[in-house]
């Protein structure tokens, strides 16, 4: 699950899931990032390539350093607020929560992706002598 901290004047918002699962669900399974009212119009997003969240959705474009490699936001706190728990709770509470519905299918949404793309790979096979590109040795000049 989602996991946030506040280190002095930064919060710091990781997934559940690393940067890279999240662009391979935006690539195979962007149905699994969203959600939808009942018009089915998408009311909040996840994905990847900025840093930002808010009532419209979370985007992660970095990694936390260590072997995991979970996505993550850093969100700047504004100087002088003096309660920062509160400051996220009223400012990205909606995002957050809405986020947080999100992340509860990531993990088998991945887990999914995971096992189609292994089963299609499984299926594809090389064959010696046949498709092979040339060897720029083998070929002469005319």
């Amino acid at each position: 699950m989602a996991d946030v901290r506040i280190a002095g004047n930064i919060i710091v918002l990781t997934s559940s899931v690393t940067l890279e699962e999240l662009k391979r669900l935006e690539k195979h399974r962007p149905e699994a990032l969203g959600i939808r009212n009942a018009k089915d119009e998408v009311i909040f997003r996840v994905g990847t390539g900025s840093n930002a969240l808010n009532n419209n959705g979370a985007s992660f474009c970095t990694a936390t350093l260590d072997s995991r490699g979970l996505a993550l936001i850093t969100l700047t706190i504004p100087a002088g607020v003096t309660d920062a728990k509160l400051y996220f709770a009223e400012t990205f509470g909606k995002a957050y929560a809405q986020f947080k519905q999100v992340e509860a299918g990531l993990a088998e949404a991945t887990r999914e992706v995971a096992a189609e793309i292994a089963e299609i790979m499984n299926d594809v096979q090389f064959s010696d002598g046949v498709a092979q590109a040339p060897n720029s040795a083998d070929t002469e000049e005319e």
